[in-house]
């Protein structure tokens, strides 16, 4: 880490300021732009019948061999705001940039937010979107079989609530109680 950020984040302290941390992350990715090299971009893609449930699929160029694992990246937000993009903002989009240079398939989504939608609606349109995933992801080089949640959230509720969205390889993975919840969709 450059010993400038650095020193920014030690003066931001230790509390969650992410306009302040984006402004000192985003010198950083200032070249990161869209067309991205070597990357294909697929943008909101619908998964459900409201408007907001869309996803991007971020995949690099096609290599021969296995189908490549799927990370599907949930933003933060606390249910109510938020967004998969930010145009302008090299935020998130970085995310997957990075997931693709690692060899998987990057997938960013969105989902319906409280209070125009109620609980459990972002945890349904999860449901939604990993079993899209598993529908939808082999053309773009994706192995439905080992799919991945990341979520920017407290305490990991969407990957505990998700166990109850009637996704067989889901309760199949969790028989072990042990298990993390990235561990549950691999």
């Amino acid at each position: 880490m450059p010993p400038d950020i650095a020193e920014g984040i030690r003066k931001i302290g230790p509390i969650v300021d992410a306009p302040g941390n984006s402004k000192l992350y985003a010198p950083l990715l200032a070249d990161q732009k869209e067309p991205y090299p070597n990357v294909t971009v697929v943008r909101d893609i619908a998964y459900g019948t409201d408007p907001l449930p869309k996803l991007d699929v971020f995949t690099a160029a096609p290599t021969p061999g296995a189908p490549k694992p799927v990370v599907m990246f949930l933003h933060g937000g606390g249910f109510e705001r938020g967004d998969k993009r930010q145009p302008g903002s090299p935020f998130y989009d970085n995310i997957m940039l990075w997931l693709t240079r690692q060899g998987m398939v990057g997938v960013n989504m969105n989902y319906r937010l409280a209070p125009k939608h109620v609980w459990p609606a972002a945890h349904e349109d999860l449901g939604s979107a990993v079993r899209w995933l598993q529908a939808n992801i082999e053309p773009y080089g994706g192995d439905p079989d080992r799919l991945v949640l990341w979520a920017l959230r407290r305490r990991g509720s969407e990957c505990r609530l998700s166990r109850a969205t009637a996704i067989p390889w889901t309760r199949r993975a969790m028989a072990s109680k042990r298990r993390s919840c990235s561990r549950a969709f691999m």
